[in-house]
């Protein structure tokens, strides 16, 4: 019995042993592979030492080790469905014509696409597409701000704003404008009327539940 014992556990003892020395360990869960840290020069079959892999034994085509995994690209680059095998900055999941881009083939963002993919040709972003031409009506801004809900309009921090030409009145001028924003239900809209001395007049309600028929009144009414 003694004999016995002390054999299970010696094949036990050195099973564990390999275990923690080989890459039986490594996790390939989201393309990305746990490390092993080896006392002697070799890694077990497949795997390499790296001079991105900071002594780390790495899979093959996993070079670069960081955030405890081994990794196909470095540091702020990722491969993409649509990078065709490259390693992209992150933003840049797009790859053609020798290089990474932010959108496909034949799309680019614009100064006037508020930070949407548009076709060639179709530079300007409105009324929820890209158009050939800037609307005559509408001026597309993006607008940061800070802080939370600014309660004159409505709109949170960081959102895109669309404004309505002036229209002239009595004592001021009206401009009638729209916010859109993402929040944790999704993506939204906020309006309100802003006069040329300043003051603020707030439609009720957001998404497909805005009603600015007293708001717009009130407007109207100041301005007279």
């Amino acid at each position: 019995m003694k004999v016995g014992r002390s054999l299970l556990c010696g094949v036990t003892g050195i099973t564990i042993v390999l275990v923690l020395f080989s890459g039986c360990l490594d996790d390939s869960s989201n393309g990305n592979f746990w490390g092993s840290l080896g006392t002697s020069g070799s890694c077990s079959a497949g795997y390499h030492r790296y001079t991105t892999s900071d002594n780390h034994c790495c899979p093959e085509g996993y070079p670069y080790y960081y955030d405890g995994t081994c990794h196909s690209c470095s540091q702020g680059y990722n491969k993409y469905a649509t990078s065709a095998g490259y390693c992209c900055p992150t933003g840049y999941p797009h790859y053609y014509d020798g290089k990474c881009h932010q959108c496909s083939q034949g799309y680019a963002k614009y100064d006037t696409s508020s930070g949407y993919c548009c076709p060639t040709g179709y530079p300007y972003y409105y009324d929820g597409k890209c158009h050939t031409q800037a609307s005559s009506s509408y001026t597309y801004v993006v607008v940061p701000t800070g802080g939370q809900v600014d309660s004159r309009t409505g709109c949170p921090s960081y959102y895109d704003l669309q404004c309505s030409g002036w229209i002239p009145g009595s004592l001021c001028e009206i401009q009638s404008c729209n916010c859109y924003w993402s929040g944790s239900h999704g993506d939204s809209t906020s309006a309100y009327y802003h006069t040329s001395d300043n003051a603020y007049f707030r439609c009720t309600g957001t998404g497909e539940t805005i009603s600015c028929v007293a708001a717009a009144q009130a407007a109207a009414q100041h301005c007279m």
